[in-house]
């Protein structure tokens, strides 16, 4: 999975080192490997998409394929799609990573419904430097899975590379927390996500394996808002009969 290809990548702010609060967060490495193949039971030949990239000045990466039985329209997909994100606002830093495989009939009565398949990798490192000793830090671990069908597996792990520590390590799903992160101005602090899932689904009802994680870091401790904002804007299945 972790071949060395680059891929696309959207710089939707702009570069990465960008600052959080008076104090300013400097970001010196953001690496995304993913592999991601999606295929709908129509006949057609599987889509992939796989690649590398390490590049700081990326905030948002990603890649993966949908398959149709009827492009352009609401037919059947199988769906893969793998994305790392890290971006610095005025006051806190917003980490984003997310994997997803999936097969959904048509959405209209008697459409489309031939099953279908879908597996993904991803695997990506975020490091930042702590600008002060302390920072609110808020996090969650959402996973929606549909065993047997689709599965998988998620290791997050956040450490303190200046100091050696492995500060948290998430493995299942997890509400969100609010808590802090401490260390001293100028720590390493590296987010490591590796996820997995997988499925196949014949005629039937929609399933899928969903990994997202989220967390949220501010220099001053005085809102836990933007985390709830940024779980509120994750899109929610709706399960087919």
């Amino acid at each position: 999975m972790r071949r060395i290809q680059f891929i696309s990548a959207m710089a939707i702010i702009g570069p990465l080192c960008g600052v959080a609060g008076a104090e300013g967060i400097w970001f010196p490495a953001h690496a995304f490997c993913g592999s991601a193949t999606a295929n709908v039971f129509d006949g057609g030949p599987p889509l992939h998409s796989e690649g590398c990239i390490t590049d700081p000045s990326e905030p948002f990466i990603a890649l993966g394929p949908s398959d149709f039985t009827q492009p352009g329209s609401m037919g059947a997909s199988a769906s893969a799609s793998t994305e790392s994100s890290v971006f610095a606002f005025v006051d806190h830093l917003s980490v984003a990573v997310r994997l997803r495989a999936a097969y959904s009939p048509s959405l209209f009565p008697g459409g489309d419904n031939p099953g279908g398949e879908a597996e993904a990798d991803l695997f990506s490192v975020i490091e930042f430097i702590m600008p002060v000793d302390e920072l609110a830090w808020d996090y969650s671990l959402l996973i929606d899975e549909d065993v047997p069908f689709f599965e998988g597996s998620t290791l997050v792990t956040v450490e303190n590379v200046t100091q050696s520590q492995t500060l948290l390590t998430l493995t299942e799903n997890t509400n969100i927390v609010h808590t802090t992160l401490q260390g001293s101005a100028g720590d390493l602090i590296r987010i490591t996500s590796d996820m997995s899932g997988a499925g196949s689904m014949g005629p039937g009802s929609g399933k899928e394996y969903v990994s997202w994680l989220t967390m949220v870091f501010l220099p001053e401790p005085h809102t836990w808002v933007l985390l709830a904002i940024a779980i509120l804007a994750v899109p929610r299945r709706t399960r087919n009969a």
